[in-house]
C-alpha cells in the first residue's frame, strides 16, 4: 500500500508521456465516497484532515494524466467515431460479474460522470467509455448484450484500435533513427547507464550521420515519449543528461520507496525510515545502503541524487548538512496538527493556485522540496501541509486540497509558533551548486565538478525567487508581495518542465485573480485590505 501511495507522488514524474494509451483500472465493488484503504492503513489525511475517498485516489490519477501530458489535438484520428484529445484514458472497472447484487455499486459509479470536475477529464475518454466505462469480469470472459457492459475481448479491441489510430503509430521516421536504436543498444551491452548529452551527440554523429542539434533533439525527445530512454528536454539542467537504461532509474527508485520492507532491513534502517515518513529527513547513508542492497551500479549512485535534486523530489539544507542529511517530502505521510491552518481577522485572505480537476500531489511535493531549498529556517513538513518561518516576525503555511494549493502569510502569535520551536535557528541561504556538492560529495563519476558548477551556476541566475527574507521587513504588505512572487514563479516553473497540460488560476473565494481583475478591479475601493495586502 505504501507503494501505491508514493508512486502517485513520485514515479509518474519520470515515465507519464504524450505517446501512450493510459488505463485506469477501478475496483466497482468499492464504494466511491468510502475511505481510500491505502491512505486510512497509513493514516494519510488531505490538508483538511480528512481521509481521502477512493474517488479522490481515482481522481488523483485521471487528473495525473491530463497534468502531466500535454494535450495534442485529436485531427490526426480518421474515425467517424468520437476522438479524444491525446493521450487517450480508458476508465475500467474490475469485478462487474454480471451478478443483480453488483447492480447498486454499478449505479453509485456512474455518479462519477456527474461530478463537475469530470468535464475536464471527459474529453480524453474514448468514445465507448463516455459516459461509462469498460466493465470487465474477474470470472468469465463472457460477453452481455445488456447496455454499457463489456467484456476482456471488447478492452482489447478498444486497446488495438487506439494503438493504430495514434498519429504517432503512423508517422514514418529517418532510416537514421533506426540506427539509433541499434546504436542504444550497443550501448546498454557496454553497461552504459546515463550519459552526458554531449557525448550522445558524438555518438550521434558518429553512428547516425545526425550532426544538426534541430535533428538530434527531436530524435531524443520521440524516444523519451516511447519510453526507450529518459531525455528530461524540457528542465534546464535535466536536459544536459540521457539516461539510456529507463530500467535503472526504476529499480533505484523503487529501492528508495520499498526499502523499509526489506529482508536485509536492520532496526537502526527501519527506524531512520519511519521517521522519514514523519519529518520528511533521513540520512544520505541510509539511502545509499537501500541502493547498493538493490544490487544497482554504484558508480552512478551520485547521478541519482543529482537527478532526484532537480527533480525537486529532495533537497538539502543548511541544517542537515552536518547530519549529511537531506530532505524528502514526497514520502511523508504525519498528519498536520488541526491548528496548522487557521486565519485569524488580522491575517490577509488565503490565495490558492486552483485547476479544473485533480492536482496532482506530485505538484504540491515538488513545491514544497523548492520552499525549503530557498528558506532560511527548516520547515515543518507533514503530508499536505507545509508550514515554513519566513524571518522573526512571519510565517508562510501551505496546504494541499484537493484541486488547489492554498497558501496563507501570517504574523507571530504564541500558538502559531509552536511550530517553530525546533526549528528557530536561522541558516545563511546556500546556492543551488554548493547545495550539490554538499549532496553528492566528491566522488561523481559522469558529472565532474566543473560541469555540475556550470550548471548549477545557470541554475541559479534563473532562481531569483527565494524566500529568503529580511528581518529588516517587517511590513505585512512587503512579504505577502515577495512570497507571492516566489510562488507563482516556482509553479510556473514546475508547470513547464512537468506539467504542460496543467493550467493554473490565481484564486480567492472563487473569484480568479488574473491581469483582468488586477487592472480594473484592484485599484476600487471594493476590494478589501486583506485581499490588496498581496498585490503592489
Amino acid at each position: 500500500m505504501r507503494q501505491e501511495i508514493h508512486f502517485s507522488r513520485i514515479l509518474c514524474l519520470f515515465f507519464f508521456t504524450d505517446h501512450s494509451i493510459y488505463l485506469v483500472l477501478y475496483n466497482i465493488k468499492e464504494p466511491l465516497d468510502a475511505p481510500s484503504p491505502s491512505c486510512k492503513a497509513l493514516n494519510l489525511c488531505c490538508g483538511d484532515g480528512h481521509v481521502p475517498s477512493n474517488v479522490d485516489i481515482l481522481e488523483d490519477w485521471i487528473g495525473c494524466v491530463t497534468a502531466f501530458a500535454k494535450p495534442i489535438p485529436s485531427e490526426p484520428f480518421r474515425s467517424t467515431k468520437r476522438t479524444p484529445v491525446l493521450p487517450p484514458l480508458i476508465l475500467t472497472c474490475s469485478h462487474d460479474d454480471s451478478d443483480p447484487e453488483c447492480a447498486p455499486s454499478v449505479y453509485n459509479f456512474n455518479t462519477f460522470f456527474s461530478r463537475s470536475s469530470f468535464h475536464s477529464y471527459s474529453r480524453h475518454l474514448v468514445e465507448s467509455n463516455y459516459p461509462s466505462a469498460v466493465r470487465i469480469s474477474n470470472i468469465h470472459e463472457s460477453y452481455s448484450e445488456e447496455e454499457s457492459y463489456c467484456g476482456h475481448h471488447i478492452l482489447r479491441r478498444e486497446i488495438d484500435y487506439l494503438a493504430r489510430q495514434m498519429p504517432y503509430a503512423q508517422e514514418s521516421i529517418p532510416v537514421q533513427w533506426v540506427k539509433f536504436e541499434q546504436l542504444v543498444y550497443g550501448l546498454l551491452e557496454q553497461r552504459k547507464v546515463i550519459l552526458l548529452y554531449d557525448d550522445m551527440v558524438k555518438y550521434i554523429g558518429e553512428h547516425c550521420n545526425l550532426t544538426d542539434l534541430l535533428q538530434v533533439l527531436p530524435l531524443l525527445s520521440y524516444y523519451h515519449e516511447v519510453g526507450v530512454l529518459v531525455f528530461f528536454y524540457r528542465h534546464p539542467l535535466l536536459k544536459k543528461l540521457v539516461v539510456v537504461k529507463p530500467q535503472w532509474l526504476i529499480d533505484a527508485l523503487a529501492a528508495v520507496i520499498t526499502s523499509a520492507s526489506g529482508k536485509w532491513i536492520t532496526a537502526e534502517v527501519k527506524e531512520a525510515f519511519k521517521n522519514l515518513t514523519i519529518t520528511g529527513t533521513i540520512r544520505r547513508e541510509v539511502v545509499g545502503l537501500s541502493y547498493r542492497c538493490a544490487h544497482l551500479p554504484s558508480r552512478h549512485w551520485n547521478e541519482f541524487l543529482f537527478i532526484l535534486n532537480c527533480m525537486d523530489l529532495l533537497c538539502c539544507h543548511p541544517c542537515l548538512h552536518e547530519q549529511k542529511s537531506f530532505f524528502i517530502p514526497c514520502m511523508v505521510v504525519e498528519s498536520a496538527p488541526s491548528n496548522i491552518f487557521i486565519t485569524t481577522e488580522n491575517d490577509p485572505v488565503v490565495l490558492s493556485f486552483l485547476c479544473s480537476g485533480a492536482l496532482p500531489i506530485a505538484l504540491y511535493n515538488q513545491l514544497v522540496t523548492c520552499c525549503a531549498r530557498r528558506s532560511q529556517y527548516a520547515p515543518s513538513i507533514f503530508s499536505q501541509n507545509c508550514h515554513v518561518r519566513l524571518n522573526h516576525s512571519h510565517h508562510l503555511v501551505i496546504r494541499k486540497e484537493h484541486s488547489s494549493i492554498d497558501f496563507l502569510v501570517q504574523t507571530d502569535s504564541a500558538g502559531f509558533c509552536s511550530f517553530c520551536k525546533q526549528n528557530e535557528v536561522r541558516y545563511p541561504m546556500s546556492s543551488c551548486s554548493s547545495h550539490i556538492k554538499h549532496l553528492l560529495g566528491d566522488d561523481v563519476e559522469i558529472l565532474p565538478s566543473d560541469v555540475i558548477s556550470s550548471l548549477c551556476d545557470q541554475h541559479d541566475t534563473q532562481d531569483a525567487f527565494s524566500l529568503a527574507i529580511s528581518d529588516d521587513i517587517n511590513n505585512l504588505h512587503d512579504v505577502c508581495v515577495l512570497v507571492l512572487s516566489f510562488l507563482s514563479h516556482t509553479l510556473e516553473y514546475l508547470c513547464e518542465c512537468w506539467f504542460p497540460g496543467l493550467k493554473l488560476q490565481l484564486t480567492s473565494n472563487g473569484v480568479i485573480l488574473d491581469q483582468y481583475w488586477k487592472h480594473s478591479v484592484l485599484k476600487t475601493s471594493s476590494v478589501s485590505k486583506q485581499l490588496a495586502v498581496w498585490f503592489d
